[in-house]
């Protein structure tokens, strides 16, 4: 197996791994720091099939494939997307103090930032 394959190998089971550990269904459970390292996997993985020496006949006939790198996209972003969710919603909490606000609204920021990045990786 090439290093490429075993990127996009690993960035499919830790996919698989998150969604069958309750992520699809209970996202806010999720440890933050395995989903950044899954979302940076996913960005390493993509980058590989971007880097991909392809022509154009090439992404013509691989139409499925290049939806599912954008369908893949669109998760990772919404994972960001979902923290900031959370973070937001803490933020208006009565019970966090203003240290934890602050800190809240630094994760809102950071994750609505790096949805936005992922998102914009598609229109390059």
């Amino acid at each position: 197996m090439t290093e490429q394959e075993e990127i996009l190998r690993m960035a499919r089971d830790g996919i698989q791994s998150y969604l069958v550990s309750g992520g699809l269904f209970n996202p806010e459970a999720m440890n933050h720091d395995k989903v950044r390292e899954l979302i940076m996997l996913c960005r390493d993985a993509l980058d590989l099939v971007a880097a991909h020496s392809f022509n154009d006949g090439w992404i013509k006939g691989n139409k499925g494939l290049m939806e599912a790198v954008r369908e893949e996209r669109e998760a990772c972003a919404m994972v960001c997307d979902e923290i900031a969710v959370e973070a937001d919603a803490m933020t208006k909490s009565k019970f966090v103090t203003n240290t934890g606000r602050m800190l809240e609204e630094g994760k809102w920021g950071g994750s609505t930032d790096c949805a936005a990045a992922i998102r914009a990786r598609g229109e390059k």
